[in-house]
Order: C-alpha cells, then sequence, then structure tokens
C-alpha cells in the first residue's frame, strides 16, 4: 500500500500495540504467573495502557510524519528489544 499509494500523497503505516491492559486484558494481568511472564519480558517492566498508543498515532496522522511511509511502529514498552528472552522450544 505504502508503496502504491505515494504517488496519491497517502502515508500507509502500522501501529503494533504490545501487551495492553484494558477491560478484557484484566485476568490476565491479575494473574500472578500471567502477569509475573510478561512483565519479565517487557524492559519498562509494566503493562502499556491505551492512552501509551495516542502519542504515536498522533504523529502518524499529523504533517509531522509527511515523510514516513511503510513503517511498522510497534508500541510495546521495549518488550520485542529487551527483557528475558522467550523460551524456545525445540519439539516443534
Amino acid at each position: 500500500m505504502a508503496v502504491e499509494w505515494a504517488k496519491y500523497n497517502i502515508r500507509a503505516n502500522c501501529v503494533s500495540p504490545g501487551h495492553i491492559q484494558t477491560a478484557l486484558t484484566v485476568p490476565t494481568w491479575e494473574h500472578p504467573v500471567r502477569s509475573k511472564y510478561l512483565l519479565d519480558r517487557i524492559a519498562l517492566d509494566r503493562p502499556g495502557y491505551p492512552e501509551d498508543i495516542v502519542g504515536i498515532c498522533i504523529l502518524l496522522a499529523s504533517d509531522a510524519s509527511a515523510y514516513i511511509t511503510g513503517a511498522e511502529i510497534r508500541v510495546d514498552g521495549g518488550c520485542i528489544a529487551g527483557g528475558q528472552p522467550w523460551p524456545y522450544d525445540t519439539d516443534f
């Protein structure tokens, strides 16, 4: 999309939220084992909140991102970049 629509000055980007705490994910964040497992892997050591996604969406919707297209932007508190490694299962 980014390549096809660039000639029309239309930008196409993707926001990829990480582990966000919402009403639907409360059981996960309240679970003592699951929440620790997730927090051990999130560099910022906390769940994300819907408000944490707002800033990047405003940036991408504004002229401040006039030269950004074809980008995937992770908003995951550093989960992919840091924290404890995910277990690697060699049985697959």
